[in-house]
């Protein structure tokens, strides 16, 4: 998040004071940058705290390693942790993890030991990654194509592990040989996973149909939405409960009030509004004052 970005956030903060609530019947969450916003990895606990009391049905962060010359990075999943254990209802999780560049195995046991502290409250958002130097800086090869197909393979593994049968897979990317993970999620038939990808690109929608949300990059207006969730539905081949996510920062707060509405009828299920790089002072007197839909 630029500082005109920023700039723009604590106006659409300081615009929404005087604003009535809206009346939506979607989730409401915040995800938050995993650095830049505090030196202290406490004060991601005291505001998960704070969204949890003020109303806020889900606390998200952002999973990066090396995002420009960023000061202060924080481990999400240790985060996680201390996040799990001084909340008790609000929803947990990651947007995004990018899966390619992790190791499966391990993200898998991430996963299921925050479900199991939180008792159930975790949320695994995925997708390819970025931006490059993420990547290259570790001198890790960053090709698209090869990146989906990691992340794809990684998909399968994570389902099949947290069965808590012994498994075994062999792909182009990864190979596990009779492993066995207990215990198993909290959440059956298991953890749910929210696919990113941006629109109007095909491929990343069509793997979100085979999981439990989608996060849509570039559906930035309720019809591109309605069109992305078209496109989804008609991929899905589980039917059931499906989480469809607005992720979007306005430009000010009269915008949101107009837009949020049209975004709900349009089938979102949840809005997170993206916090990034907003100072830890800002986060609080945002967070205090609760969701926009009341």
């Amino acid at each position: 998040m630029h500082n005109s970005q920023i700039r723009n956030w604590i106006k659409c903060y300081e615009e929404s004071k005087g604003l009535t609530e809206l009346s939506l019947f979607m989730k409401c969450g915040i995800s938050i940058a995993n650095f830049g916003v505090s030196s202290k990895p406490q004060d991601y606990a005291k505001l998960a705290r704070m969204a949890e009391d003020s109303g806020w049905d889900g606390f998200f962060l952002w999973d990066h390693i090396n995002f420009g010359r960023r000061k202060n990075i924080m481990d999400p999943w240790i985060l996680l942790a201390a996040i799990g254990l001084n909340t008790e209802k609000i929803r947990i999780g990651t947007i995004i993890t990018p899966l390619p560049r992790r190791r499966p195995q391990k993200v898998a046991c991430e996963v299921v030991t925050i479900d199991n502290l939180s008792e159930g409250r975790m949320t695994l958002g995925v997708g390819l990654g970025g931006p490059k130097k993420e990547f290259t800086t570790f001198g890790e090869n960053y090709d698209v194509r090869i990146l989906a197909q990691k992340l794809d393979e990684a998909l399968e593994i994570l389902q099949g592990i947290w069965t808590g049968e012994t498994y075994s897979f062999m792909g182009e990317h990864y190979t596990i040989k009779e492993f066995k993970l207990r215990p198993t999620p909290v959440q059956k038939p298991r953890v749910p996973i929210w696919v990113a990808g941006t629109w109007p690109k095909k491929r990343p929608f069509r793997r979100a149909a085979r999981y439990e949300g989608v996060v849509p990059i570039g559906a930035r207006n309720p019809t591109e939405f309605a069109k992305m969730k078209q496109y989804v539905e008609k991929h899905r081949i589980r039917k059931g409960k499906y989480d469809w996510v607005c992720s979007l920062t306005f430009p000010s707060a009269t915008k949101r009030k107009e837009l949020l509405p049209e975004f709900e009828a349009a089938g979102a299920t949840w809005y997170i509004e993206s916090w990034g790089l907003v100072p830890f002072e800002t986060q609080m007197k945002r967070m205090n004052r609760g969701p926009p839909s009341v």
